[in-house]
């Protein structure tokens, strides 16, 4: 069956290694990360057990003809059957509801307590959020409009003692805490995400080839490379970019700026 495809050029998922000639197996990846976007390839069958993890990275998917696959063609591709191709947005906003009418909802308890220490003379206070691709219509059968349950005092408290944890924990973390916690270190996933040591990718050093001769995708920090940092007048850095970006009009008034050198991922350089 795979005659027709023989003369298409080969090409090599970065995940799983397997080459294949039908265009129709290859998905795309892309994303911002400065100073370039990422991209990479992986078969469908990579893309789809990984897909979940993929999306929360913020990935997007293209297709061997480099168009972009929209989340109804993704679960479509994964879901079909000869009985029923109907996309119904419906579900995907139930999920949406779920999710926002948590108790626990993040989103909700920040803008709460923003709006609290913000705003205290209002005493009544309610979230609502907006899913721009449903009705804005309150009533409608498929309303993108989520109003939230107002919370408590004691809920918002809960969630300012949280924060504080949580803040106590960051003043306290070290370079020795991030080095113990490397996806290098992790091996690969066993739970079909993408994480542990593929996050790093496969390449050994810039700017590999792969054998259809296209760069092999990798952490962005992965390897060494040089940037710029601006200081103040005290000495203080108060600002980079990569020195692909670096320009005269970049530096912050009043300060001034020199090179550095970033030698890569402890993990991969040292």
């Amino acid at each position: 069956d795979n005659d027709e495809y023989n003369n298409q050029e080969l090409t090599e998922c970065e995940l799983c290694d397997e080459s294949f000639h039908n265009p129709h197996e290859k998905i795309k990846l892309l994303r911002k990360i400065l100073p370039s976007n990422e991209e990479f390839i992986i078969c469908r069958s990579c893309f789809h057990t990984n897909k979940e993890s993929l999306i929360s990275d913020n990935w997007k998917f293209y297709s061997f003809d480099n168009d972009e696959i929209n989340d109804d063609e993704i679960n479509d591709d994964e879901n079909h059957s000869d009985s029923d191709n109907q996309t119904d947005n419906s579900h995907s906003m139930n999920e949406e509801q779920n999710i926002l009418s948590s108790h626990n909802n993040l989103q909700d308890l920040m803008y709460s307590l923003a709006t609290k220490h913000m705003y205290p003379e209002y005493e009544n206070k309610q979230s609502e959020f907006l899913f721009l691709k449903f009705e804005l219509d309150p009533d409608a059968k498929k309303s993108g409009v989520m109003r939230m349950a107002p919370l408590s005092d004691d809920d918002l408290f809960g969630f300012e003692l949280q924060l504080t944890e949580i803040q106590k924990y960051l003043d306290g973390f070290s370079k020795d805490d991030a080095l113990s916690n490397m996806a290098l270190d992790k091996g690969f996933p066993t739970d079909k995400s993408f994480s542990g040591r593929l996050l790093c990718g496969f390449a050994t050093q810039k700017g590999e080839l792969k054998k259809d001769g296209t760069k092999k995708w990798h952490c962005a920090m992965k390897f060494d490379f040089f940037y710029y940092v601006f200081k103040n007048a005290n000495g203080q850095i108060v600002g980079s970019c990569f020195e692909e970006e670096f320009s005269e009009d970049s530096i912050p008034d009043g300060c001034t700026h020199e090179i550095q050198y970033y030698k890569g991922c402890p993990s991969h350089c040292s």
